[in-house]
């Protein structure tokens, strides 16, 4: 995310945190990257938007660009941790799951049991550590190369969920 200068926010483009400057900044060859502004950012964390939580759990050698402004939304991070989150996390497990089940692409079932850990261990610990636990689990199944894909991947999202709603009703989210 940036801060847009007061040139953008006119609607004049070139300022200095504008985001083609920012685009400028992303490595050539970086796959998988979005820009948004800062209040974009904070109503997608605001919505408990899975991205934009991990986004606060990215180690700080994996910034590109970095700021004080980051540093400062990093350290308050636990308060966008709220019972919004569970409905988004919820929602997009879900979402990839029935996908999963439609069409049987590994990367819908891999996305779809990723976020449940991510929201396991975010219930359990407060955070959501990178490379996530299950990584290499998670890496086979989204190659579509783990034995038994179809009993491997429901074992795991009906662990995982069950986990997540056990967690959830001990240690309760704050509701903003």
């Amino acid at each position: 995310w940036y801060i847009p200068s007061y040139e953008s926010l006119l609607g004049r483009p070139g300022g200095l945190n504008d985001g083609n400057a920012v685009k400028a900044s992303i490595p050539i060859d970086a796959k998988d990257y979005d820009i948004w502004t800062i209040k974009h950012y904070f109503e997608l964390l605001e919505k408990g938007s899975p991205i934009a939580i991990e986004l606060l759990f990215v180690p700080d050698e994996k910034v590109i660009v970095d700021s004080s402004v980051a540093h400062a939304i990093k350290y308050y991070s636990n308060l966008f941790i709220t019972d919004r989150v569970l409905k988004s996390f919820y929602g997009y497990a879900t979402g990839c799951w029935k996908k999963w089940l439609a069409t049987a692409n590994p990367k819908d079932c891999y996305h779809s049991i990723r976020i449940l850990f991510e929201l396991w261990e975010l219930l359990d610990n407060g955070k959501i550590t990178f490379p996530i636990a299950g990584n290499e689990v998670l890496k086979t199944i989204k190659m579509g190369t783990a034995n038994d894909l179809a009993k491997c991947a429901s074992e795991l999202y009906e662990l995982a969920l069950a986990r997540c709603r056990d967690i959830e009703k001990r240690k309760p989210l704050p509701s903003y």
